[in-house]
């Protein structure tokens, strides 16, 4: 459901009366609709609020959410070793600017450290929102059977519930729980 954010253009034109707000009820319907067209259309849902014709996913962002590496350029862009290394430039221009001109650049970045716990949400929140979600067997192989078997024990109520659900050792969302996906996403993580 679309937020309207304080000192946004969209909020000013809801202020205006320019925009009628939607509610959460037409949100979902409207969202489920667009599903059922575009799926019948031949796209493939394959992340929460992209569609593609079969193999023709952005790659880009794909490698968002298969924890691949980035490089990012310009005020505030965020960068990842496809490791543990977070980092992102100043947000202003001139900050930024001046962080390349510096004789170090790279001390003129935030760096940070993920931590496992960190690691272990990120994977969950960036893979269990694609089609392909989360595959048992590499995330045992990062972070542990114990972490597996913590995290298959808290996706039990959302699989009793068909918001979840196993298919050839990958934890995926339903449609159901594409819905509700945030708060699914808050109850796995640790």
């Amino acid at each position: 459901h679309l937020i309207y954010e304080e000192g946004t253009a969209l909020t000013k034109l809801v202020e205006l009366g320019k925009v009628l707000p939607v509610s959460e009820e037409d949100s979902l319907t409207f969202f489920q609709l667009l599903i059922d067209k575009l799926r019948n259309a031949g796209y493939e849902h394959y992340e929460i609020s992209n569609f593609a014709l079969p193999d023709c996913y952005a790659r880009h962002n794909t490698g968002y959410w298969q924890g691949k590496s980035y490089l990012g350029l310009g005020p505030s862009a965020h960068s990842f070793d496809g490791q543990r290394t977070r980092s992102y430039n100043p947000a202003s221009l001139k900050g930024y600017v001046a962080s390349l001109l510096s004789p170090s650049p790279i001390r003129s970045k935030e760096v940070e450290l993920l931590t496992d716990e960190e690691l272990q949400h990120e994977h969950i929140l960036t893979r269990l929102r694609t089609q392909w979600g989360i595959s048992l067997p590499i995330y045992t192989q990062l972070f542990g059977k114990s972490s597996t078997q913590s995290l298959l024990a808290r996706a039990t109520p959302h699989l009793q519930t068909n918001k979840l659900h196993i298919e050839e050792e990958h934890l995926r969302l339903t449609t159901q729980g594409i819905f509700v996906s945030d708060g699914i996403f808050a109850d796995l993580f640790v």
